[in-house]
């Protein structure tokens, strides 16, 4: 704010006393006088005061009033949106991946923004990967609706669920043979298309249903399965191979049970 104050004072000399003085005076000042002119300028400051685009004052900026998820957050799911609520209604067209990322070290995570209410998301195109650090972060360039930019940046960690570890490698033995082995029943609704071998023991053929099986020595066909079907009450040897294929899923599933950890997304 500028206030200018200006003061102007006239001031016209009188002549007096000495006749030749005042004449030769009245000669120098006879078609003029002095004009003295004094200016004050007086020059006031305003405080800085936020305003909008619309040039309104005293409009706050807006902040972040939470995250999620939170900044240090560990075992953060991977397959989740991250979100920012702010203070107040934001821009939409200023709520985007320019103003609001996501990266893993120093490569961006590929992904959208969406904005609504006040809350923004930041939706990955790809799970995450496991146990990993994730930086996301929302920048000035977000506005609020009056346009009044983010007060500050904002950025927060997180880290996502899981193990970097291998995954151990579990030895199903001639289990692995089939590709569906039972021990009660094998029920079809048709039609199918399964690829390799079906195995149930000790459970007889009778118990493997919808498949329209045609017997063969030691094993059945189905035009549903490209393989064969075998059962406990077939000719030998497979009776003996299905009783040590279902000991070896047993077991296998023993052996993995409390060890093997699923990286759950």
């Amino acid at each position: 704010m500028l206030i200018l104050v200006v003061i102007i004072i006239s001031y016209q000399p009188v002549l007096s006393g000495n006749y030749k003085i005042m004449k030769s005076i009245n000669k120098i000042f006879k078609y003029s006088a002095y004009t003295a002119l004094f200016m004050a300028v007086f020059m006031v400051g305003c405080d800085n005061q936020n305003t909008g685009d619309n040039g309104d004052p005293d409009i706050d900026a807006p902040t972040v009033l939470s995250t999620s998820p939170a900044n240090n957050d560990a075992d953060v799911a991977r397959n989740i949106a991250v979100t920012v609520t702010f203070s107040e209604a934001m821009d939409p067209a200023t709520i985007n991946t320019a103003t609001f990322t996501l990266k893993q070290g120093t490569a961006t995570i590929p992904g959208t923004v969406t904005y609504s209410g006040t809350t923004a998301a930041y939706i990955a195109t790809n799970s995450f990967a496991s146990a990993d650090v994730y930086t996301a972060n929302v920048t000035t360039g977000a506005k609020s609706a009056q346009g009044v930019a983010l007060g500050a940046n904002t950025e927060w960690d997180f880290t996502t669920v899981g193990s970097n570890e291998p995954i151990a490698i579990v030895d199903l033995g001639t289990a692995g043979d089939y590709v569906i082995l039972a021990k009660t029943a094998i029920n079809n609704n048709p039609t199918s298309a399964i690829t390799e071998d079906l195995g149930l023991s000790p459970a007889a053929g009778s118990y493997i249903t919808g498949f329209a099986l045609t017997d063969n020595t030691g094993y059945a066909t189905s035009d549903q399965v490209t393989g064969q079907i075998f059962a406990a009450d077939m000719a030998d040897p497979t009776p003996s191979n299905l009783t040590t294929a279902v000991n070896n899923m047993v077991n296998s599933l023993q052996r993995c049970r409390g060890s093997c950890k699923p990286r759950f997304l």
